[in-house]
């Protein structure tokens, strides 16, 4: 298997598929890996004190983690971002059709490298004076340089891998108040009526029994690359 032993046989890491427009970038394979913990910005004495739960009863301390990462897990597919810092690896088969790879699940904090590898798999790194990297947006990408270009003697699958972070930052206080709120609010209706999540689509399931949350996440919803 590909991979240089940390992007694809690092612990559980998530392999997540990546599809895109063919009007932005590649057609063929893409995807990310992302460490597998769920980072929740908000915190199992938030839900206790919505739910009216004493801090001092834990007997539901495990089910409250569950329900914060599932709920955590439900704001991010929603809005396709990350809450807190996460480091991913995007990884591409082939050199990008253009001179831009833009990168998924805003807001892009930092690039910290891009590796090719060659057909031999021994891995280069790409110099970050032949890219400039944007992340001042909900697009964040990295552009080559004028007269540069993208490695072509690289292996057949796996071929470039682009390490980067995202998020809102490592504190829950870095993540908006509202989406914080949404993930709160989740977890502790997953809490009080869980037979109502159970193999339901969480998308209809919040419009029909949290409106204001489904408000809240398209408001902060961005498209999906």
């Amino acid at each position: 298997m590909y991979g240089d032993g940390i992007g694809l046989s690092g612990g559980n890491a998530a392999l997540v598929p990546y599809s895109r427009s063919n009007a932005d970038d590649n057609s063929h394979k893409a995807y990310v890996r992302e460490e597998p913990d769920t980072l929740s910005p908000a915190t199992k004495a938030e839900v206790k004190a919505r739910l009216h739960i004493p801090a001092s009863v834990t007997d539901f301390d495990d089910t409250l983690d569950a329900l914060l990462e599932a709920a955590t897990t439900i704001v991010q597919d929603w809005i396709n971002r990350k809450l807190k810092t996460h480091g991913l690896d995007l990884w591409l088969d082939e050199p990008p059709n253009r001179d831009r790879v833009f990168l998924p699940y805003p807001p892009s904090t930092a690039v910290v490298t891009v590796t090719t590898y060659d057909p031999d798999n021994t891995p280069t790194e790409f110099a970050n004076t032949n890219y400039i990297v944007s992340i001042q947006n909900d697009r964040p990408k990295i552009v080559l340089r004028a007269g540069c270009s993208w490695p072509t003697d690289v292996r057949a699958a796996d071929a470039f891998k682009f390490v980067f972070s995202t998020g809102y930052g490592a504190d829950n206080g870095d993540v908006p108040q509202a989406l914080r709120e949404a993930v709160r609010r989740i977890a502790a209706d997953m809490y009080l009526s869980p037979t109502d999540w159970c193999g339901k689509d969480s998308t209809e399931i919040i419009f029909d029994r949290l409106p204001t949350v489904g408000l809240i996440l398209n408001q902060y919803a961005t498209e999906k690359l």
